[in-house]
């Protein structure tokens, strides 16, 4: 028998493997993609207040304000500072203000060495790259956030894999022997 020219099914299947192959990289890119793209590991600034913060003796050491030890870029904007034991306010000429410490090298009596009470706001920045928990908490939300797509990859390579085995059960059939004649 003359086969020149046909195509056989080895190939064919071998060439409808290869689109199927390439068809699951190319889904599984795609949803690589976009999860990468809709991630933000970047920085954000972030904000608190405090009200009534009452300071320990107020000396040329200064004060931090409470909490805002760790923070990165921290910037500090009082709106009231008076004096814990007489209610006066304090005048800015007596303190400085440093990232969220405040300086009193310059307070004069009776304000040095006296207990302030501080009111204002603070910002700071927060890098999300070393926040490890929240990136593994976000994680995990977004995996079970996305069930849905990933129900429909399990589908698709589900019917992949039939029509793959359909193939290899038809071209097992197709290989067996032919009778050549009575």
């Amino acid at each position: 028998m003359d086969k020149r020219g046909v195509l056989g099914l080895d190939i064919a299947k071998a060439v409808i493997m290869l689109f199927l192959i390439i068809a699951i990289i190319g889904v599984t890119l795609i949803i690589v993609l976009a999860s990468i793209s809709n991630s933000n590991v970047a920085d954000s600034d972030e904000s608190g207040s405090f009200r009534n913060q009452t300071t320990l003796a107020m000396n040329t050491t200064g004060w931090q304000i409470t909490g805002t030890t760790n923070y990165d870029d921290c910037v500090v904007s009082l709106t009231n500072i008076n004096n814990a034991s007489t209610g006066e306010d304090i005048a800015t000429g007596n303190y400085t203000t440093s990232a969220c410490f405040i300086n009193a090298s310059t307070a004069t009596a009776p304000y040095l060495n006296g207990v302030w009470n501080l009111t204002g706001t603070y910002t700071y920045t927060i890098d999300k790259s070393k926040d490890i928990k929240n990136n593994i908490t976000t994680g995990v939300t977004l995996l079970f956030s996305n069930t849905g797509t990933i129900f429909t990859i399990l589908g698709v390579v589900v019917i992949i894999s039939a029509i793959a085995i359909i193939l290899v059960v038809v071209s097992k059939f197709g290989a067996g022997t032919r009778s050549t004649g009575l």
